[in-house]
């Protein structure tokens, strides 16, 4: 269930708010399916694949989420927003030799906090846009060694802080020039001592998350022998080194 309101304090400033309540639940029944016939290594002929326990987990969460906007004039406005979200918990199923009971683990949950603007010139020839960011992890899943299987715990926190910036200009009619650069800083904040054991590090990088991002396009739109409209394109993106 999800719930969004605005209020325009004036003429400038409004506020957004939204509530959104989510219930997650996650079942686990293996049945006896998982498991060996014939190994060819010693393995005798039942032997279960995974752990032989039907499990259960849910959560339940209020997410809030509240903007700020001021519109300076008809070209330019600014913003800041704070909000909340999750991803859902789960369980490690292929745990190889089983263990007595599933590893399950909870929810990871994310805060973010952005401020930036947008704005228009030139009758809206030229549209620049930017914001800057901070993004808290708490309980982030991460793949720990458990006796010796693999499985995602809760076992760390990170903050990811960066900015974007994207440039749109149309010079001309017909011809669009569009310009994109982000830049992240991501980093473990505080790792568990289960998950030092498989060799992840507060130095460490996050994974998915390069330093710098860079995009640029340029498109013409023509007619097409009065069939239509054809619009040649040429895009560009690079990435730094991530993990």
């Amino acid at each position: 269930a999800f719930s969004q309101a605005t209020y325009d304090v004036s003429e400038k400033l409004s506020l957004t708010a939204g509530l959104r309540w989510t219930k997650d639940n996650k079942d686990f029944a293996p049945e006896g399916f998982q498991f060996v016939i014939d190994s060819g290594i010693g393995l005798p002929p039942g032997f279960l694949l995974v752990p032989d326990d039907e499990r259960e987990i849910s959560a339940k969460e209020f997410l809030p989420m509240a903007n700020l906007a001021y519109q300076w004039t008809d070209d330019f406005m600014t913003y800041a927003t704070f909000s909340r979200g999750f991803k859902g918990g789960g369980f490690s199923q292929n745990v190889f030799p089983p263990l007595p009971e599933l590893p399950s683990f909870d929810p990871e949950f994310v805060t973010v906090y952005e401020v930036g603007f947008k704005s228009a010139a030139f009758n809206n020839r030229l549209r620049l846009n930017g914001a800057a960011f901070q993004t808290n992890y708490d309980d982030m899943q991460v793949v720990v060694i458990e006796f010796i299987a693999p499985v995602t715990k809760n076992a760390a926190k990170a903050r990811i802080k960066g900015f974007e910036l994207e440039l749109t200009a149309a010079p001309v009619d017909n011809l669009m020039f569009e310009i994109g650069v982000g830049y992240l800083d991501a980093k473990y904040l505080e790792i568990d001592a289960n998950a030092l054991l498989t060799g992840l590090t507060l130095d460490h990088k996050l994974v998915n998350t390069p330093k710098w991002s860079l995009n640029a396009s340029v498109n013409y739109s023509m007619d097409f022998m009065g069939l239509g409209t054809l619009t040649p394109r040429i895009d560009w993106s690079n990435k730094s080194s991530y993990a």
